[in-house]
């Protein structure tokens, strides 16, 4: 409870009434650990280097001995141990060792050994110190050294890494660099130990290789060699070539080399039994075990081994095959077999051959077969083991699985002598018509070959042309047999071409007929009769134009029309007819007529008519075989369905119509062709994809003249229908769309219109949808036709030396404008695919992009891609290129001379009808040349230096790479060339400027930094120079924050206040006093109440004062501290209406001119924390007052008895005494934040209400009375 006076009738003083809230702020730091160098005080002279042990991970981490193999330029792990007992070292003691040659590592090498010791390996002096940092008397450090082992290539192969440990380490190490594979091929030779090729008897006579090249000791690694023994020819089924090795027949020699394998040194023989064992593990492995250990080359040389041909059994027919023989050194890691280090293989190849007494050779079409005949020339060898042939001796050739052999009879044929060459190889002699053998099909399958030559022992040869008739359909592999006194060979053929019996129709529209062609007898049999059929769809009776006529077998056969009457006879049924040969036919037949065609028979599923023709044949045997053979001519659809059909007049591979250059395709569509009575007919033509648009929205329609529903230009319009007959119709034009309607037609017309590009630059082709519905037919099924509109780019390049650099080609692409269209986004142009390839860069730095007038366009609107082997090539990147486009690149080359290039290709996307992106190629307009290029410097006017610069932007306190800072680039005519912002790495790359100077302007700073005021506005020069290397740091400082909060004691903020933030370069000194924002807010809050004018200075966990504040690195917060106040605010006088002296007792009412209205105000803080207790809250207020004077005159005269009362409502409260409430304020739930309470207490002019003065009935006098009354502001719960 506090308590205030005031004065009643002269003054009442309104004073206010302070409650402090204290926030004590405790602050915590963490300590940080900051690395201290150690300067070393004194040298370790104790060894206490135990051990170093060295393991190769790649080599499933193998522990290397002290004298052992390895890989040159291998990576190791070095693992070095240093222990000491009972020692007294001290911090800063080194010890020092040095470490030996051998070791990759170029840096120096530092970092800890647990919290004791650090260590730093120095690659100049391969030094390796330990230094404590720390006292420490026992310790045990382990070190693992990561590096590479690595010697000059031309050292001797043992080098040496001594260890300077308390032992002390020498390592010997036999070093290699070879790790392929290694191959040798030796010689072959027959009894008189010439070299022969062919079934030797013996083979070796190697050259020296070196079996040990990976250096590892052969007395205890595992040295195996491995032969072949059992020898099988390749392509053979059975039969074997033994073979026999001798280890002992080769030479062993041992010598020093290089690390790299090259041998220094006199050779040492090495012998058998003597320096090394063979030790026999099976009958083709043995392992070759040193007596020593032997880490040396092992040099293999000379050597054989012998063949057998006992027991070989190749198949009766002749065969050759190849033979490789072969004997492995492998070298193994230990005693295991599991992956070897090192393969060396010794192997002779020869060839065997073994002749039969049948034989078939290459069974293939040759020059006298015709395209699509499906024959063979089929080579015949007989006798080959030079047995009696006998006359009248046959033989049978035929096909396995179903025989269905034939042999053409033809003078074709030949018949020869045959011998064989040295490696038994077929020698065919000169050929002749077949004289000695008859040969003869039968209707089984199978041809007969019969001699009727003289006996002989003579090998014989026969070329004949055979087939497969169609009782079967021959496998696209086909084997033959061949058999005959008592022998039997195969061989396999290929067969190509068509059946032997061929027929197939076609539909003629205009006629309305189906015009047949059957090809006959492609096996060139004897041939009888041919049997024709008419099936469904084919009309009887209608048989006309019968053609026949004949072609001998081979290519240059005799050709001739057979004439009915005196080669055939024609016998016609209405619904088939037969052809009887009057002679003897063996050609190929070709026959041609017409039929007719029956709607009603035809499955409109199939649409085809059927008809089959069925040749007879006879055989040898004089039994005939027929072959039917079933011909099928499809029907169009439209004759069933009626659908329509659109024709396009541009062709796939010609340059589209233009009007005015503007791409266009005169359409003709073709509705009822099959001419039926319809009603409400309508055709929809859907080209949304197209981006075209109906000519002039102009259309004609005509009668059909001339029949065809595939050909534009045999399609031909009759007279014009007008637009007052029945049936003209109804044509709209809807969104990339057009709607035909016809409420009546009974005849084929023809609606012509032309679709023009919208854009004249689009040259996209693409199918077109239409449907049609009716009331006389079933719906027609969507169907789509493709219209083309290919189009050329109007465009240019060329590509020559720079008038000005001897080592650049300008390049310039200019594409022409097309009536203020706009090029297609992502249009690609082919610029120049350039000879030598891989040897060209474009120069982007150097890339100027104009439209087609030379105004300036950003470098973003085109694309450059390609190099290396594909084509240099630009792709726009924008959609508004109304005005043309004109592109400049430039072209530095790795090397000098003349350079050739070839373009032109162009291409644009576009969506098609099926909502996929695609592209759509223009037509060529390609272009080449020539030019040359001198890198040299000294020809022209030099060469152009280009350079890149490197340019980092930085945290200038912890060096960071910082990214999105934004740079323009400005070369000395004042011109932006690029505009760049920094990397993830913080990095902008120029990349290959001219070598001269630039302004770098910054354009904005990385986020969260300020700008470097050496780069802003107008921007600072820099220079590339052509013989270092370009770098540029540029740093930024943070930008930190101070925040300002304005907050009661306890740091909660004041509610209606919002903190403000300071930013600034972080380390920039700021005074608080001085900046605007602060002293704004100051001012706005005395202006808002005086209480404020009690704000205190809360620097938080800053550094500095309110007028010397340090902006921080990152962020931190100061407080403008409040203590809330609570106040009270009365009328200066509380005055009473005039009395009289009088002897009775009277009541004087207030009597001020204005309301007495009691001002209060509560400033504190609305919640509670840890130090602010509900008493320095806001909450509930009474207000309390008493006389605390009692009314007396200026003289010191006490008016007695008075009683001063506060009528509140009802009740009466006496303020004498401890008086009583006068105010109880609720805090307003709905309003915690409500700080400012008013209440009247009395009103001006009322009676009985509010203060009054009871004033006694005798002891007044006549004069002026005044009191003080204190006011008590209680807090309540």
């Amino acid at each position: 409870m506090k308590r205030k006076k005031y004065i009643l009738s002269l003054l009442i003083l309104g004073v206010s009434l302070v409650i402090g809230i204290f926030i004590a702020t405790s602050l915590s730091s963490k300590n940080k650990l900051q690395a201290q160098e150690v300067q070393p005080t004194r040298a370790i002279t104790d060894n206490i280097f135990q051990e170093a042990k060295i393991i190769v991970p790649s080599e499933k981490s193998r522990v290397l001995e002290q004298e052992d193999y390895l890989k040159n330029d291998s990576e190791v792990k070095v693992t070095m141990t240093f222990k000491f007992t009972n020692k007294n070292y001290k911090t800063g003691d080194t010890f020092e060792t040095t470490l030996p040659e051998g070791f990759t590592y170029t840096q120096v090498i530092e970092g800890g050994l647990s919290d004791t010791a650090t260590y730093r390996i120095d690659p100049a002096t391969r030094k390796l110190a330990l230094t404590m940092i720390k006292d420490v008397q026992s310790a045990e450090y382990k070190l693992d050294l990561v590096t590479r082992i690595k010697f000059d290539s031309k050292l001797n192969s043992k080098q040496t890494m001594p260890f300077e440990t308390q032992t002390p380490t020498n390592y010997i190490f036999h070093l290699y660099e070879k790790t392929s594979t290694q191959y040798l091929y030796g010689k072959t030779f027959d009894k008189e130990k010439n070299e022969t090729t062919l079934m030797p008897t013996s083979g070796g006579a190697y050259g020296a290789m070196d079996v040990n090249y990976a250096r590892v000791d052969l007395s205890k690694n595992n040295l195996q060699v491995s032969f072949s023994k059992k020898l099988m020819p390749s392509g053979w089924s059975d039969g074997y070539v033994n073979a026999t090795q001798d280890l002992s027949s080769f030479k062993f020699y041992t010598y020093e080399t290089m690390i790299d394998g090259t041998r220094i040194g006199e050779k040492k023989e090495l012998k058998v039994n003597e320096d090394f064992d063979v030790i026999e593990k099976t009958n083709e492995l043995s392992q070759i075990k040193f007596k020593e250990k032997f880490h040396e080359a092992l040099e293999v040389s000379e050597g054989e081994m012998n063949f057998d041909y006992t027991g070989f059994n190749p198949i009766s027919n002749g065969k050759r095959g190849t033979v490789a023989s072969w004997m492995t050194f492998i070298v193994y890691p230990g005693t295991t077999t599991d992956n070897f280090i090192s393969y060396s293989r010794f192997s002779v190849n020869f060839f065997v051959v073994e002749l039969g007494y049948l034989g078939l050779g290459t069974i293939v079409a040759d020059t006298n077969v015709k395209e699509n005949e499906r024959l063979v020339k089929t080579p015949i060898y007989i006798n080959g083991t030079n047995q009696q042939l006998k006359k009248g001796d046959t033989f049978i050739l035929t096909n396995d699985k179903d025989p269905a052999l034939v042999a053409v009879d033809t003078k074709l044929a030949q018949e020869y002598n045959v011998t064989f060459n040295a490696n038994g190889s077929i020698v065919e002699g000169t050929k002749k018509a077949i004289s000695n053998w008859k040969i003869t099909s039968d209707v089984f399958g199978e041809v007969t070959l019969t001699y009727l030559g003289e006996d002989t022992t003579g090998t014989l040869g026969l070329d004949i042309y055979t087939g497969i008739d169609e009782t079967v359909t021959p496998s696209y592999n086909s084997k033959y047999i061949l058999s005959g006194n008592g022998y039997e060979t195969n061989g396999t053929t290929a067969f190509k071409g068509q059946a032997a019996n061929m027929k197939s129709g076609t539909f003629n529209t205009e006629k309305n007929s189906i015009a047949w062609t059957a090809t006959i007898n492609s096996l060139y049999q004897k041939i009888t009769k041919i049997t024709d059929t008419f099936g469904d769809g084919v009309k009887a009776g209608t048989l006309k134009n019968l053609k026949i006529s004949s072609v001998e077998f081979g290519k240059n056969g005799v050709k001739k029309e057979l004439v009915e009457g005196t080669d055939y006879e024609l016998v016609d049924s209405s619904d088939h007819f037969e052809i009887k040969f009057l002679k003897e036919v063996k050609e190929k037949l070709t026959v041609t007529y017409e039929t007719g065609v029956d709607l009603k028979t035809i499955n409109p599923k199939d649409s085809r008519a059927t008809n089959t023709i069925t040749p007879k044949f006879i055989f040898a045997s004089s039994t005939e075989k027929e072959f039917l053979t079933v011909g099928y001519a499809y029907i169009p659809s439209y004759l069933f369905t009626n659908s329509p059909f659109v024709l396009g007049k541009n062709g796939m591979y010609t340059l589209a119509e233009k009007v005015k250059e503007q791409p266009v395709n005169q359409v003709k569509l073709l509705i009822n062709p099959s001419g039926a009575d319809l009603t409400n007919n309508e055709v929809v033509i859907n080209y949304k994809s197209m981006d075209v648009s109906v000519l002039d929205r102009k259309f004609t329609v005509n009668k059909v003249k001339k029949f065809s529903t595939t050909d534009y230009t045999n399609l031909l319009p009759d007279e014009e229908i007008t637009s007052d007959s029945e049936e003209y119709p109804e044509i709209s034009i809807e969104e990339n769309q057009i709607r035909v309607k016809n409420k009546k037609l009974t005849q084929a017309i023809i609606v012509s219109f032309t679709l023009g590009k919208n854009n004249y630059y689009n040259a996209a082709g693409d199918y077109a949808k239409i449907s049609q519905t009716n009331d006389s037919f079933d719906p027609v099924d969507t169907t789509s036709t493709r219209f083309y509109f290919n189009n050329n780019l109007a465009k240019s390049f060329t590509l020559k030396t720079s008038e000005t650099y001897a080592n650049i080609a300008e390049g310039t692409l200019v594409v022409n404008k097309n009536n203020g269209f706009a090029l297609i986004k992502g249009t690609k142009i082919d610029l120049a695919n350039i000879v030598p390839s891989n040897d060209s860069k474009e120069l982007s730095s150097l890339r100027e992009v104009t439209d087609g007038e030379g105004n300036p366009l950003p470098a973003s609107t085109i694309s450059v891609s390609g190099g290396g082997y594909s084509a240099w090539a630009v792709t726009i990147n924008d959609d508004q290129l109304k005005n043309g486009l004109i592109v400049k690149l430039n072209f530095n080359f790795t090397t000098s001379g003349s350079k050739s290039y070839t373009g032109g290709n162009s291409s644009h996307p576009f969506i098609d009808y099926r909502g996929s992106t695609t592209t759509q190629s223009y037509l060529n307009n390609n272009w080449s040349g020539k030019f040359d290029i001198d890198n040299s410097g000294a020809g022209g006017g030099g060469n152009l230096i280009l350079k890149d610069m490197t340019i980092t932007m930085i945290d200038s306190v912890t060096n960071k790479p910082l990214a999105d800072a934004t740079y323009e680039i400005i070369d000395k005519d004042g011109k932006v060339k690029d505009t760049l912002t920094s990397n993830a790495n913080g990095q902008i790359l120029l990349k290959e400027y001219v070598v001269t100077n630039y302004t770098l302007k910054e354009i904005s700073p990385p986020e969260g930094y300020v700008s470097n005021q050496d780069y802003k506005d107008p921007g600072k020069e820099i220079t590339l120079t052509p013989t270092s290397e370009n770098k540029l740091t540029i740093p930024y400082v943070k930008e930190g924050k101070i925040n300002v909060h304005f907050t009661y004691q306890d740091g909660t903020d004041i509610e209606t206040i919002d903190p403000i933030t300071i930013k600034g370069g972080n380390g920039t000194i700021v005074n608080l006093k001085e900046q605007k924002a602060i002293t704004d807010q100051l001012d706005a809050l005395a202006l808002e109440n005086l209480d404020y004018r009690f704000l205190t200075f809360d620097k938080g966990k800053m550094d500095g004062s309110e007028e010397a504040l340090t902006i921080p690195y990152d962020s931190e917060t100061v407080y403008y501290k409040y203590e809330g106040l609570i106040s009270l605010k009365v009328p200066e006088l509380l005055t009473f209406e005039t009395g009289f002296v009088t002897p009775f007792e009277q009541v004087l009412s207030y009597a001020n001119t204005d309301d007495f209205e009691v001002g209060f105000r509560d400033s504190r803080q609305i919640t509670t924390s840890a130090t602010t207790k509900n008493g320095k809250t806001r909450g509930n207020i009474r207000l309390n007052a008493f006389l605390s004077k009692e009314f007396t005159t200026q003289e010191n005269k006490v008016l007695k008895d008075a009683r001063l009362i506060y009528r509140n409502g009802a009740t009466d409260v006496v303020l004498n005494g401890s008086g009583g409430e006068l105010v109880n304020n609720k805090q307003d739930a709905n309003d915690k934040g409500k700080k400012d309470f008013n209440f009247i207490l009395d009103t001006a002019g009322s009676e009985n209400r509010g203060f009054k003065l009871e004033v006694p009935a005798k002891g007044t006098l006549a004069d002026d009375y005044t009191g003080e009354v204190t006011w008590e502001i209680i807090q309540e719960p």
